[in-house]
C-alpha cells in the first residue's frame, strides 16, 4: 500500500510542477518542498536505511542538476524538483530517474530546435563541442561563454523549453 501511495504521490506532485512550468515558466517552491518532505516521509516508513538512502539522494540529485543549472541548461525549480523527487527514489532508483529524465529532456530538446528549425545548426554547434571538447562553450557562466557571443552575432536566439 505505501509503495502505490508514493507512486501516486510522485505522479501529482509531477504533474503539477509540469503545469505550473508550462503556465507561468515557473515551479513554485511550496511544490518542491512538498515533494521533499513527503519523499522522506515516504522513505521514513520503509526503515531509518531507505530514510538515509533517500536523504543521500536528495544531494545527489541536488549536485547534479546544479551543474547543469550552472551551465544554463536547467532552472532552479528544475533542479529544486529533481530533488525533491529524488527523495522518493533513494538511492536504488536515482540512477534510472536521471536516466528516464535525461531521455526525456533529449526528446524535449529534439523537438524544441525541429520545431524552430534550428536542429541542424544545434547538430553542427553540438559536432563542434564534441570536437574541441567544450573548450570554447562553457568558459564562463550562463550567457557569457564564447558560444553564446558566437550565436548572439549570428542573430540565434537560445531554444528554451519548460522542463519541470
Amino acid at each position: 500500500m505505501w509503495l502505490w501511495m508514493g507512486s501516486l504521490l510522485v505522479v501529482t506532485l509531477s504533474l503539477g510542477a509540469a503545469g505550473f512550468d508550462l503556465r507561468e515558466r515557473r515551479i513554485p517552491n511550496w511544490i518542491v518542498m512538498s515533494a521533499l518532505v513527503s519523499g522522506l516521509a515516504f522513505r521514513l516508513t520503509l526503515g531509518s536505511g531507505a530514510f538515509v538512502g533517500g536523504l543521500l539522494a536528495v544531494g545527489l540529485a541536488f549536485t547534479f542538476g546544479l551543474v547543469f543549472y550552472l551551465l544554463g541548461g536547467l532552472g532552479a525549480g528544475d533542479v529544486k524538483l529533481m530533488a525533491g523527487l529524488a527523495a522518493f527514489l533513494g538511492l536504488e532508483g536515482l540512477l534510472t530517474g536521471l536516466a528516464v529524465m535525461s531521455a526525456v529532456g533529449v526528446a524535449m530538446a529534439l523537438w524544441a530546435t525541429w520545431r524552430k528549425g534550428v536542429l541542424g545548426r544545434t547538430f553542427r554547434n553540438l559536432l563542434h563541442f564534441a570536437l574541441t571538447l567544450g573548450r570554447a562553450s562553457f568558459r564562463g557562466w550562463k550567457g557569457e561563454s564564447p558560444m553564446a557571443a558566437a550565436l548572439a552575432q549570428d542573430g540565434a536566439e537560445p531554444v528554451r523549453s519548460p522542463y519541470g
